[in-house]
């Protein structure tokens, strides 16, 4: 008797997949789209941050009671303009100075690190971030004040480095930032045409400061004083300059400021090298 064979018709299990058209397109699920205090929610434990990098300092759980109680704080009974005042006095007078790390041990030039940071001058208080520390309405408060009332600065020839520093601020700590600074240590022609160039590549719509610095304002340019006799005037530098980057700052809003200080560059760099000599008992 021949062996039994299997029948050649398909049955609905065994079917052969259908082909796909890979050139139709696929649905992708809608994103499911969160309110305004879902997105403000925290864990009952530990901390977050919005999406901008600050800090969301919504009380929860236990925190209810103590938020309750440091409402009795005399600093906090104050009034919101006298409280802002002092947090001013506090946090302002700042210049954060964009600086290569660890590319000098006291006067000794030990090489350049890739890090670039901002910094603020070796005598400023070291302790005055710290405030933002004592609460959370402290923090929500003052967390805007150090990068909108300081300024932020930069020697002319590191400006790609001083949007690297700024790419290392948290997007909500940029967006406070109104002033920059930059700095010309010597008069010559070559140096304005430097900055123009650096500024005219970093400066491009969707890319370098005007996209780093969403709200700037204005725009510093300042010179130090000469030590010798220089080929080229400070005026003749400022027509130079106004003439190369005036236009292209103004169609992005910023304020354009030209001005000569009368302070030697060498000793300038000094302060942000080293701080001050401890004071005297004379001097106390």
């Amino acid at each position: 008797m021949a062996p039994r064979t299997r029948a050649s018709a398909t049955t609905p299990d065994s079917a052969a997949p259908v082909k796909q058209d890979n050139n139709k397109p696929t649905k992708r699920p809608a994103p499911k789209m969160q309110s305004e205090d879902r997105a403000a929610k925290r864990p009952a434990r530990g901390y977050h941050t919005f999406k901008n990098g600050m800090l969301n300092v919504a009380p929860k759980g236990n925190e209810l009671a103590l938020v309750k109680s440091n409402q009795n704080s005399p600093l906090l009974q104050l009034p919101p303009e006298i409280r802002n005042h002092i947090w001013k006095l506090v946090l302002v007078g700042m210049v954060f100075r964009q600086q290569y790390k660890n590319a000098f041990i006291g006067q000794r030039y030990v090489g350049r690190s890739s890090r670039s940071v901002l910094k603020n001058k070796p005598h400023d208080a070291k302790n005055a971030m710290a405030m933002l520390q004592v609460c959370r309405q402290l923090y929500a408060e003052c967390a805007a004040l150090p990068y909108s009332v300081n300024q932020f600065a930069s020697e002319f020839y590191w400006m790609e480095a001083f949007s690297t520093a700024l790419r290392r601020l948290r997007a909500h700590q940029r967006s406070h930032i109104t002033d920059i600074l930059f700095e010309f240590g010597g008069y010559s022609t070559w140096s304005v045409n430097r900055f123009s160039s650096s500024w005219l590549s970093t400066a491009r719509p969707g890319m370098g400061l005007p996209k780093l610095l969403p709200n700037l304002q204005r725009i510093q340019i300042c010179f130090f004083k000469e030590t010798q006799p220089m080929p080229v005037s400070f005026e003749d530098l400022a027509t130079l300059l106004r003439s190369k980057v005036e236009a292209d700052m103004t169609s992005n809003g910023y304020e354009l400021s030209i001005k000569r200080l009368e302070k030697d560059f060498t000793v300038h760099e000094n302060e942000w090298r080293s701080p001050p000599p401890p004071a005297t008992d004379a001097e106390e």
